[in-house]
Formats: structure tokens, C-alpha cells, sequence
């Protein structure tokens, strides 16, 4: 993404985070074992801005995607990789128009 002229920042999240610059993309990854984890910042986040999108990507996503859409928290998810439609995603948010068939 940066090699896309993104600005990205890794940091933990935890609830005593400052948020003061929204973001208006989150992206997360998860193995099996640490969905239950993701899920739940995914969620803390949306309870601070509903309007941020929130992508999952990883195992979990790749391997359980229907449990993932089901739950209803991320915005979207990534299936295998996706280092190309996440840059695809990124410009569709910033043009304030969502492609709902972006391939990886």
C-alpha cells in the first residue's frame, strides 16, 4: 500500500487507543486462533466509527468465509491474497464508490 503512495501505520489497538485521525481503512489478518481477538477490535472500532471500513484477510477469512460474512462485523474479507485488492478497495473509499466484485 505504500508502495501505492498510502499512508499506512501498524500499531496495536487496544481501548485506550487514541483514535483522533480516523482512518478510513482498517485492515486485519487472523489465523483460526486469533479470529475471536480480531473480531472483537473489528467490533470496538465500528463502535467508534461505524463509517470505518473494515477488511479481514488471512486464514480465517480464506478458509471459514462464509462463517466470516455471516457474523456480519468486517465489511468485507480478502480470499487468499490480496495485496492488489486491498490498493483496489483503498482507491474505491476514496472515491466514495464501493466495487463489490473486486478480484484478488
Amino acid at each position: 500500500m505504500e508502495q501505492a503512495g498510502y499512508n499506512v501505520e501498524l500499531f496495536v489497538i487496544t481501548p485506550d487507543t487514541p483514535l483522533d485521525e480516523y482512518p478510513k481503512l482498517f485492515c486485519f489478518t487472523a489465523v483460526s486462533t486469533q479470529y475471536w481477538q480480531v473480531k472483537h477490535v473489528a467490533k470496538y472500532i465500528k463502535s467508534v466509527d461505524s463509517s470505518i471500513f473494515c477488511l479481514l484477510g488471512g486464514h480465517e477469512a480464506s478458509m471459514n468465509s462464509q462463517k466470516v460474512i455471516e457474523q456480519g462485523v468486517f465489511d468485507a474479507i480478502c480470499v487468499s491474497e490480496g495485496e492488489k485488492a486491498v490498493i483496489e478497495i483503498a482507491e474505491c473509499l476514496e472515491s466514495r464508490f464501493i466495487n463489490k466484485d473486486i478480484y484478488n
